[in-house]
């Protein structure tokens, strides 16, 4: 089995040490992000330290959401690409989701 990088193995730590401390994981989504390796792992690490996940999502891109993340999420809040108010809007509603827990 192949070593991890050095950098790379230090940022998976100070990532993984931040999502842990973090009352929930808020996700920005994007369809790139499923060919990412560092967004994946820090889905992976917001499952792994059970946190709730929490999505804002441009409407486009809402059914390239894959099913099990749909699934795992607490809430998506869906916005219009390209528009502050509205994701600002989105944010603001999962920021109040979180408040009301």
């Amino acid at each position: 089995m192949e070593q991890i990088p050095d950098g790379l193995r230090r940022i998976l730590k100070q990532n993984a040490a931040k999502i842990e401390q973090s009352e929930v994981f808020l996700c920005l989504f994007n369809p790139s992000m499923l060919d990412e390796v560092l967004p994946i792992l820090q889905m992976g690490c917001a499952v792994y330290f059970d946190k709730p996940i929490l999505i804002a999502v441009p409407e486009k891109n809402v059914l390239e959401i894959p099913k099990n993340l749909r699934a795992m999420a607490e809430r998506i809040e869906v916005y219009e690409e390209h528009n502050e108010e509205s994701l600002r809007q989105a944010i603001s509603s999962l920021v109040e989701h979180i408040k009301d827990r």
